[in-house]
């Protein structure tokens, strides 16, 4: 019985290494990340000076954060890693995008409420 189990296992594993080897090669290159990382620092610098500093200053430092830690990694020929880094930066943009919406919101409603006095 054990032998069986250990041929099983052996089997399986091989089956594994060799199904898999997107997981021994980078995804994602330097160039894809660079551009990736281009992108995102437009979009910071736009949303800069449009005064987003107002409502969601450290949302825009955690990007800065993100875009240096992901070219310290391309630096280090972390291309995956680099990748994943920028995409959760870029995920910051929608979450100034909500607090712009309720800082908006706030806005509309002193205003309201300083109309109905």
């Amino acid at each position: 019985m054990p032998r069986k189990h250990f041929l099983f296992t052996i089997i399986i594993l091989c089956v594994l290494c060799f199904s898999a080897p997107h997981l021994y090669s980078s995804d994602h290159s330097a160039e894809e990340v660079n551009n990736i990382i281009t992108a995102v620092e437009t979009k910071l610098l736009e949303l800069k000076k449009s005064g987003a500093e107002d409502y969601a200053k450290e949302d825009l430092l955690e990007i800065e954060r993100r875009i240096s830690g992901s070219r310290e990694l391309l630096k280090k020929d972390n291309e995956d890693q680099a990748y994943f880094e920028i995409n959760i930066g870029k995920l910051y943009f929608k979450k100034i995008e909500a607090r712009k919406q309720l800082f908006d919101a706030e806005i509309e409603y002193s205003e309201l409420k300083n109309s109905l006095k």
